[in-house]
C-alpha cells in the first residue's frame, strides 16, 4: 500500500479559506503540509509587523520615505496573496508560487539602496529587506527540491551583496555582508531537514491509517466469514433431512440468533465466561451440541489442566469448528476427540480425528474453517497446530501446547511425512478443493 500524495490540492476549497490558519491539525500528510504553511505564516506576520514599526520609526531619515512605505505595502500585499493561494492549494510546495516570492525578495533586496543610507544598508533594520527575505529562504528549503533551493541561495545572496554594497565596499561592511549571506545558506537548510522529516512522519502516519482501516476491514470480513462458516454446517444438515432433530433445531436457531446479532452490530457470544476452566469440560461442551455425529470422547486425562479465559475461547471455538468441517465434509463413520497431558501439566494436547474421505494437503486448499478459526486462532494464542490427512484416509487435527516448545506441521497420513511448517505459519495450501468450508 502507498501513501496518498503529500500536499494534494484542495481544489474545492473557497478562495481565502482563512479558517484554515486555525484549529487543530490532523496527522496526516495533508496536516503537515499545513502545519508548514501556518508556520511560515507565523514567520512573515512577525516581518511584517517588525517592518512596519522600522519604517515608521526610520522613515524620517530614510532617502525615499515614500518608497519605504510602498515597499512595505507591497510586501503585505504580496504576503497576503501568496498565503491565500497556498491555504487554496493546502501546501506550500507550488513552484510557481514560491520562486515568485524568491524573485519578489530579490528585487526587494537590490532596491535597498533607495530606502536606506550606505552606512545603514548592512546589519540595520532601515535596510530591512535583509530581515524578511531570510523567510524566502526557509520557504526554498520548505518547498523546493535540493536543486532549486541552492539556485534561490544563491540569487538571494547575490541580490543581498549588490543592493548591500553598492557605492560602499568598506571592509567592516563586506565582511558583516558576507557574514549575513551564510544566513540564507541556514535557513534553507533548516526549512530542507524539518520539512523532509514531517512529511516522512505524515506518509508514514497515512501508510499506517490506511494498514489499520484494511485490517479493521478485513477482521469485520472474518467475523462474517466466521459466523457464517458454522451456520451454513447447520444449514446443510438440515437440507439433508435432520430437520427432526431437536438438538440441531437448537443449534440453528442460535445460528439464526448469531447472525441476526452480527447484522444489526452486535457483538456475538463468547465461548468463555471470563474464567479458567478445565481442558476436559471445555472440549465436552463445545462437542455436546454434535449429537448427530458419531463421536467418542476421551477426555479424562485433561481434567487437570486449567485453561485461561483466552484459551478457553480459542480451544472451544476450534473444537466446534472441527466437528462443523467433519459434520459437512469428512462423512465419516466415526470422530474420535481425544484430550491428553503429561503428568506435571505443562504439556498438554487435544485432538480431533475421523476416518472420513480426508484430503491431500499438498493439492488441497484448507477453507476458511480450518486456516482461519482453527489454524490462525490458535497460533496467535502460542498454541501448535497439525494437521495430518490423506485421501481415503481421514484427517486428523491435533492441538499443542508445551511450556517450552510450540510446533507447527502439516503431514500426509499415507506416508507419516511432514511438511514444512511454514505451510501452517503464513502460506495458504495451494489446490483445486477446498476442505474445511
Amino acid at each position: 500500500m502507498t501513501a496518498p500524495p503529500v500536499g494534494r490540492g484542495r481544489r474545492d476549497a473557497p478562495l481565502l479559506p482563512w479558517r484554515r490558519l486555525g484549529g487543530a491539525l490532523t496527522t496526516t500528510a495533508d496536516g503537515v503540509e499545513l502545519g508548514m504553511l501556518r508556520s511560515f505564516t507565523g514567520l512573515r506576520i512577525v516581518n511584517v509587523v517588525q517592518t512596519t514599526l522600522a519604517v515608521a520609526t526610520l522613515a524620517s531619515v530614510s532617502p525615499h520615505p515614500a518608497l519605504d512605505v510602498v515597499l512595505l505595502v507591497v510586501f503585505v500585499v504580496e504576503t497576503v496573496l501568496f498565503v491565500a493561494l497556498c491555504l487554496r492549494a493546502g501546501t506550500v510546495r507550488r513552484r510557481r508560487l514560491v520562486t515568485a516570492d524568491i524573485v519578489f525578495g530579490a528585487v526587494l533586496l537590490l532596491l535597498q539602496p533607495l530606502i536606506a543610507r550606505e552606512e545603514h544598508r548592512i546589519g540595520s533594520w532601515e535596510a530591512w529587506g535583509y530581515a524578511v527575505t531570510l523567510s524566502c529562504a526557509l520557504l526554498a528549503g520548505m518547498a523546493l527540491s535540493r536543486r532549486w533551493m541552492w539556485g534561490a541561495v544563491v540569487g538571494l545572496s547575490a541580490a543581498y551583496l549588490v543592493g548591500g554594497l553598492q557605492g560602499n565596499m568598506l571592509s567592516g561592511q563586506l565582511w558583516s555582508a558576507l557574514t549575513n549571506v551564510f544566513g540564507y545558506g541556514a535557513f534553507a537548510l533548516v526549512g530542507a531537514v524539518i520539512s523532509d522529516y514531517l512529511r516522512r512522519l505524515g506518509a508514514e502516519a497515512d501508510l499506517q491509517r490506511g494498514l489499520a482501516e484494511q485490517a479493521a476491514a478485513e477482521a469485520e470480513r472474518n467475523r462474517a466469514r466466521m459466523v457464517l462458516h458454522d451456520t451454513a454446517s447447520l444449514l446443510t444438515r438440515l437440507g439433508r433431512g435432520a430437520a427432526d432433530d431437536a438438538v440441531l433445531r437448537r443449534q440453528a436457531t442460535a445460528g439464526a440468533n448469531a447472525v441476526t446479532a452480527f447484522m444489526a452490530g452486535v457483538a456475538g457470544r463468547e465461548v468463555t465466561d471470563g474464567e479458567s476452566r478445565c481442558l476436559a469440560d471445555v472440549v465436552a461442551d463445545a462437542a455436546s451440541a454434535f449429537v448427530d455425529l458419531p463421536i467418542t470422547l476421551n477426555l479424562d486425562l485433561a481434567r487437570d489442566i486449567d485453561l485461561d479465559p483466552d484459551l478457553v475461547r480459542v480451544v472451544g471455538g476450534a473444537v466446534v469448528t472441527l466437528l462443523h468441517n467433519v459434520r459437512q465434509h469428512a462423512q465419516a463413520d466415526s470422530c474420535v476427540v481425544h484430550a491428553d497431558a503429561t503428568d506435571d501439566g505443562r504439556s498438554w494436547e487435544v485432538t480431533v480425528r475421523d476416518d472420513g474421505r480426508g484430503f491431500d494437503p499438498a493439492s488441497t486448499s484448507q477453507g476458511f474453517g480450518l486456516s482461519r478459526q482453527v489454524r490462525a486462532a490458535a497460533e496467535d494464542a502460542g498454541l501448535g497446530v497439525s494437521v495430518v490427512s490423506g485421501p481415503d484416509e481421514g484427517t486428523v487435527v491435533t492441538l499443542s501446547w508445551s511450556s517450552q516448545v510450540t510446533t507447527v506441521s502439516v503431514g500426509d497420513a499415507s506416508d507419516g511425512s511432514s511438511q514444512p511448517p511454514d505451510l501452517l505459519g503464513g502460506a495458504r495450501l495451494e489446490g483445486a478443493a477446498t476442505i474445511g468450508g
